[in-house]
């Protein structure tokens, strides 16, 4: 009998479990990656007034976890067309402790390290992984190459639907649209090391900006053979679209 009972119980929990969440790796011949592609595209502002951005500029305030609330970071990117770059990282009392520079050649990475300034210059494959980061929106940039957009899977949960999307069946970057908002809501990367490290970015809070919609907080997690090794939340306190920036800032 007690052998019975729990043959159900174990049963129950997982149908429980199904109910909750559920993938689906066959993917219906009508659900087509370009189209989910372009209802997000459409959904933020569309392609139109997404290629018209000239200059993007974010300033956010970045807070790690498990670190005391007053060490928050001041963040500041600026993206200007046709593909300059440029990110700081300030902390209180400290100052700057990290700049990226590209001006549309050569891409310099500051850090601070105790009282000393480390400078490098990045080169060759590490520099065309950046150069995608540095798109200010880089699936834009990947429709407008031609690249292909394939959902490998369907997350069914009980209160979302999410689309998981590859880009030129590379399974190392996946991107993870809302079904009924159509909106990106999650981003993972595997990265190679010492070990294998995954990356997610969450996004949230989309809000308006001269009718573009911008996720204002982002979560960024960044896991090595399963344990978080850095958690990061990202809240973005002001955006610029199209407004002056001196090209000083990427020199």
């Amino acid at each position: 009998m007690k052998k019975k009972t729990l043959i159900l119980i174990l049963g129950l929990f997982h149908i429980s479990f199904s109910q909750n969440f559920e993938i689906t790796y066959d993917v219906p011949d009508n659900i087509k990656g370009n189209k989910v592609i372009k209802n997000y595209l459409k959904k933020i502002g569309g392609i139109h007034n997404l290629n018209k951005i000239n200059t993007l500029e974010k300033n956010a305030t970045v807070h790690i976890k498990d670190v005391p609330e007053h060490l928050f970071m001041n963040a500041t990117v600026i993206y200007k067309e046709p593909n300059l770059y440029f990110s700081s990282l300030e902390m209180n009392n400290v100052g700057k402790i990290q700049s990226t520079k590209y001006n549309g050649k050569v891409c310099i990475v500051s850090r601070k390290n105790n009282t000393e300034i480390i400078t490098t210059e990045i080169k060759g494959d590490l520099l065309l992984e950046k150069l995608n980061e540095f798109e200010p929106f880089p699936i834009l940039h990947e429709l407008n190459n031609k690249s292909i957009f394939k959902i490998t899977e369907i997350h069914t949960m009980p209160d979302s639907i999410l689309y998981k999307v590859e880009i030129n069946n590379n399974n190392k970057v996946s991107f993870y649209f809302d079904h009924k908002s159509n909106l990106l809501v999650k981003k993972e990367t595997i990265m190679f090391g010492s070990e294998i490290r995954t990356k997610t970015i969450e996004y949230s809070d989309y809000r308006k900006v001269k009718n573009i919609l911008i996720p204002f907080s982002i979560n960024e997690v960044i896991k090595e053979s399963d344990e978080i090794i850095q958690n990061t939340s990202t809240n973005i306190e002001e955006v610029l679209i199209n407004h002056k920036v001196e090209l000083l800032n990427f020199q």
